[in-house]
Order: structure tokens, then C-alpha cells, then sequence
């Protein structure tokens, strides 16, 4: 959060100091720094878009600890956890918590059923064809998934619950069924699992950095290139080799930003 900030920052008085009107710096200095405490995307208190998600996932996950250590009977865990989830979901176009607070409240649920699924796991048994045949269903009911109208759970626009719910399971089992059944090719996707909270964490810093570069370089504007599909497809392109050595950097030398230690700090010489 505070790194997404210091690039605001930054240019924000890099603009001032060259008498550079730059109508994303017309918010000032406090309220995105506001923002990394108390914010939501598109009111221009948070710099670092990604950020809400990571602090809306610490808060579910402390959530999901405590109700998953501290309530023995798996009925009353479901009870809390739709309590909440419910709560959030019940507030979701209303208000607005400090860190993210109400995409966790809401998020709870499918946090539960995640862990759910790990310890149970009910395709387990079920064969390819099988499984073939209930993501088809799945896709066809996803096809149906604009009835709820436009969705931004960062936003806290969830639309009807009930139907957000539906949609939203529906489109995690339809993943989870898809990595199952062309698990044999998805060994990329590892690289993505062991690294995906630096990329969480700063890959819309890099796309924004190359939508800012393109502009410049072919002389067009930052909506041209969001309604582009070439464009957009160049964006992706570069923004992904760039976050190759971005990762690199924080992994290896900024691992304190991630919550993470340096390996020669864990096997000290005073170790036994």
C-alpha cells in the first residue's frame, strides 16, 4: 500500500515542481494516503487498486482462523460463517469499512468453502467424463450470470446476493474443474501460486507504467488503449515480462513488503 503511494507521491510533486496540471493528481496528498487505511477502487483514495484484495483476504483469513479454531461443531462454524458473510453482503452497496472490511465480511463464505473443499474434496470420485459433463453445466448456467448486472466485488457492488452467490460458485467450480481435468499442462501455473501475492501486490502499478508509456510513445490517449484489443493485448504482453524481474526484486531483496524474512535470517549462526 505505502509502496503504491510512494509512486503517487512521487509524481505528484514532480508534476508540481514542472508546473504539470495532471487532472489524477487534482486528489491531493491525504486522501489516497487516507486510502491505505480506509478506501475503495474508483473514489480515488486508493492508488494501488490490488491492495483492497489483500487487505480484504488478511482480514478473511483471520476470520476463517479463529471460527475454524474456536468452534468445534462444523454446524455452528456454517452458522457463523453465513452470519458474516451475510452481514457483508447486506452492507455491500452501503458502506464502506476500514481495510477492506466489507469484501471480507462478504468474502467469509467462500473462504469456508474452499476449506471445505480441501478437506473433503467430493469430485475426488467422480470420473473425467463426469466431470466434463458438470462443467458444461455449469458453463451453460454461467451464460445466464448478466441477469445479476454488473459486478465489482472491490467495489462492494454485488448486485442480488443470492444470484452473486450462485455465479460466483459457479465460476470458482467451473476453475477448479478445468485445473483438474488438464492438470497434466497447468505446470506453469505454479510459478503464478508460489509467486502470486508479489504479483498481486504490484502488477497494476506495472500495467498502469506501460498504459503511461504507450500513450506517450504512439501518441494516443489512456481510454484508446482500454477500449483496444490489440492494444490491450500489447499491455498484457509487456506488463508481463516486466513483472518477471519486478518479482525477482522483491522476492530477493524486498521480502520484508510480502510478510516474509530473508532465508539467511531464519538459520542465524546462533541456531542450533
Amino acid at each position: 500500500a505505502f509502496l503504491g503511494y510512494a509512486f503517487y507521491a512521487s509524481g505528484y510533486f514532480l508534476a508540481q515542481s514542472q508546473g504539470i496540471q495532471v487532472e489524477q493528481f487534482n486528489y491531493g496528498l491525504w486522501p489516497p494516503f487516507a486510502g491505505i487505511f480506509y478506501g475503495t477502487i474508483g473514489e480515488g483514495r486508493i492508488i494501488n487498486g490490488p491492495v483492497w484484495f489483500v487487505m480484504a483476504l488478511f482480514w478473511t483469513f483471520l476470520l476463517g482462523y479463529v471460527i475454524n479454531t474456536h468452534l468445534r461443531s462444523e454446524a455452528l462454524k456454517w452458522i457463523a460463517v453465513l452470519v458474516i458473510s451475510g452481514l457483508g453482503l447486506a452492507i455491500a452497496d452501503r458502506h464502506t469499512l476500514p481495510f477492506s472490511g466489507v469484501a471480507a465480511l462478504s468474502a467469509l463464505v467462500f473462504f469456508q468453502a474452499g476449506y471445505w473443499f480441501k478437506n473433503n474434496d467430493p469430485l475426488r470420485a467422480i470420473g473425467n467424463d463426469k466431470r466434463w459433463l458438470i462443467f458444461a453445466l455449469l458453463f451453460a448456467i454461467s451464460l445466464f450470470s448478466q441477469l445479476n448486472g454488473f459486478v465489482g466485488f472491490g467495489e462492494g457492488i454485488v448486485g442480488n446476493p443470492a444470484w452473486f452467490l450462485l455465479f460466483a460458485f459457479v465460476g470458482t467450480a467451473m476453475v477448479v474443474l478445468l485445473v483438474q481435468l488438464a492438470d497434466h499442462h497447468c505446470g506453469w501455473l505454479a510459478f503464478v501460486g508460489r509467486y502470486s501475492l508479489s504479483i498481486m501486490l504490484i502488477h497494476m502499478l506495472i500495467i498502469k507504467s506501460v498504459k503511461v508509456l504507450l500513450t506517450g510513445a504512439l501518441g494516443t490517449s489512456m481510454q484508446v488503449i482500454d477500449n483496444d484489443v490489440g492494444l490491450g493485448l500489447l499491455v498484457f504482453g509487456l506488463a508481463s515480462l516486466m513483472l518477471l524481474p519486478a518479482v525477482f526484486v522483491m522476492e530477493r531483496y524486498l521480502p520484508y513488503t510480502l510478510g516474509k524474512w530473508p532465508a539467511a535470517s531464519k538459520h542465524s549462526p546462533a541456531s542450533p
